[in-house]
């Protein structure tokens, strides 16, 4: 980093992957590819390898800076950072930029024999983008069950467009959305994909509060919350015991158990989301 700072770009870069090399954890190796990433060519591939790294431990802001960056060098390259764009467009709330990066990508798949690891991210994030900014869910499913039977035929991860066709199937009502949603979260688990899992657990969680059973909802929470915690994901061990709350007041009815969490909640540093919905059900409790 510091020879980054002082603009020794390829020093830099060489002390980063050594550096990544050395990494015991997916978080780790991350830091130091962005450093390597920082220190590259604008039109290096091995950019794009480091916002894989980077997506993988959900540093979406990180990812996103380096992808606006990328000045792709070939018809390949091009493809991957329109794929990449429309990704971290999603999960960095810049909807309104989802929908030119997937068309752009369209138009290469169209024309060009492509990978099917970039395949199948394009299919879930157009699923993804056709669930819930489109709101076409029916477009979405099917999207999503294109982009798995890809994934299975390649043996490729399949906990993210899993998670999307849970994700489409509780909008509608599909009968399949628990299932769903649960594989995902066990992929997530085994692919080690913890943020995936996350989501995955978090649509899960409302599926059954609004659709299934709510009182698997208690349950779903403590679970997860003791996955974020081992993760050190503390966004989502927030995120969970807001859930937590919504399970103990709208289903168990238990409010001398809501104020405590509540109020405990509300002394973190927590988005503005969750400390709505924390502060909206402290006051019913």
């Amino acid at each position: 980093r510091h020879l980054l700072a002082a603009g020794d770009l390829g020093p830099a870069r060489t002390a980063a992957l050594a550096a990544a090399g050395d990494a015991v954890s997916h978080h780790e190796r991350a830091d130091h590819l962005l450093v390597a990433a920082r220190a590259s060519e604008a039109g290096d591939p091995f950019i794009l390898e480091a916002v894989d790294a980077l997506l993988r431990v959900a540093r979406v802001m990180d990812a996103r800076d380096l992808v606006l960056g990328f000045r792709p060098e070939t018809s390949d390259d091009a493809l991957r950072r329109d794929v990449l764009d429309a990704q971290t467009a999603y999960w960095t709330a810049d909807f309104a930029s989802v929908g030119p990066a997937l068309e752009a990508a369209a138009n290469r798949i169209d024309a060009d024999e492509v990978p099917p690891d970039v395949e199948v991210v394009y299919r879930t994030m157009r699923a993804r983008y056709f669930a819930r900014v489109a709101w076409d869910p029916a477009a979405a499913i099917a999207e999503a069950e294109r982009g798995y039977a890809l994934a299975l035929a390649n043996d490729l991860p399949v906990a993210d467009v899993l998670a999307t066709l849970g994700s489409a199937a509780v909008v509608v009502g599909h009968p399949e959305w628990r299932e769903w949603l649960e594989r995902a979260v066990a992929a997530a688990e085994s692919e080690e994909l913890p943020a995936i899992g996350f989501v995955a657990a978090d649509t899960l969680f409302m599926g059954e509060l609004t659709r299934g059973d709510p009182q698997h909802c208690l349950a779903i929470a403590d679970r997860t919350i003791a996955a974020a915690r081992a993760a050190g994901a503390t966004a989502t061990v927030a995120q969970f015991r807001k859930n937590r709350i919504l399970a103990l007041g709208l289903v168990h009815g238990d409010s001398s158990a809501l104020v405590g969490e509540a109020r405990d909640i509300l002394r973190m540093k927590i988005n503005p989301r969750v400390r709505e919905h924390a502060e909206s059900q402290l006051v019913v409790a």
